[in-house]
C-alpha cells in the first residue's frame, strides 16, 4: 500500500513491475513448513533452473560457507545446452584455494547432488555495491551476454507439462514442467571480465 513506497525514482517501468495490484512484489521466494513457519529461500531473479529442477543459490552458498577455506561465495547459473542452466560458484578463498573435491564433498554433506556446482572459479573479490551486497546480476549477465535464450518463465504464459515443453535444445524428453523463452538476452550493464577468465 501507500506506506510501503510510491515507486522507484525516475524509473516508471521498474515501479510498474514491482507495484502491482496494490502489492509490493519483492521477488523473495519462500516456503512454509508443517508448523506454519516461513523460510525465505532466495530471490526469484537468482533462481537457477537446471534440468527442470529449481536450485536456490543461497542454499548452495550456505553449504559452501561451511568449508573453512571459503571466505565468501556467489553462486549463479550459466547457460548449458543440455540442462538449460548449470551451477557455477565464484569463491573467495581464505588463503590457498581449497581443492574442488573438498568443496564438492562439503556440498554433498549438506545438499542434494544435483545442486552442487559444476564449476568453481576462484576470485580475489566479488563485485559489491556501496553497502557490501554482492552484485550477482553483474556476474550472471556477463555469462548470458549474447546468449540467444534465457531461462525463466514467461509472464502470463501457461505451464507446459507435455513432451513439447521448450527448452534450449528443443522438445523436452523428460516432460518438463518449466518454461523457456526465446526472448533475446538483455545486454550486460557491466561486464565483469576478470571473473570470467
Amino acid at each position: 500500500g501507500d506506506v510501503v513506497m510510491a515507486g522507484y525514482w525516475n524509473q516508471p517501468e521498474a515501479s510498474a513491475e514491482t507495484l502491482r495490484g496494490g502489492w509490493l512484489h519483492t521477488g523473495d521466494m519462500g516456503s512454509f513448513d508443517n508448523d506454519g513457519y516461513l523460510t525465505l529461500r532466495d530471490r526469484s531473479k537468482d533462481l537457477i533452473i537446471s534440468g527442470g529442477m529449481n536450485i536456490y543459490p543461497r542454499e548452495v552458498e550456505e553449504a559452501l560457507l561451511h568449508h573453512p577455506g571459503v571466505d565468501a561465495v556467489a553462486v549463479v547459473g550459466r547457460p548449458d545446452p543440455e540442462w538449460g542452466e548449470s551451477v557455477v560458484a565464484f569463491v573467495v578463498a581464505t588463503g590457498d584455494e581449497p581443492p574442488t573435491a573438498e568443496l564438492d564433498q562439503t556440498c554433498l554433506d549438506r545438499i542434494a547432488r544435483f545442486k552442487r556446482p559444476k564449476e568453481y572459479r576462484f576470485v580475489d573479490a566479488l563485485p559489491t555495491n556501496s553497502y557490501g551486497k554482492v552484485l550477482k546480476r553483474e556476474i550472471r549477465d556477463a555469462f548470458w551476454a549474447g546468449a540467444e535464450r534465457r531461462v525463466g518463465r514467461v509472464r502470463g504464459a501457461k505451464r507446459n507439462d507435455g513432451p513439447t515443453a521448450r527448452n534450449a535444445v528443443g522438445p523436452c524428453p523428460r516432460k518438463c514442467s518449466y518454461w523457456r523463452t526465446d526472448a533475446p538476452a538483455m545486454p550486460a550493464a557491466i561486464v565483469v571480465p576478470a571473473l570470467l577468465k
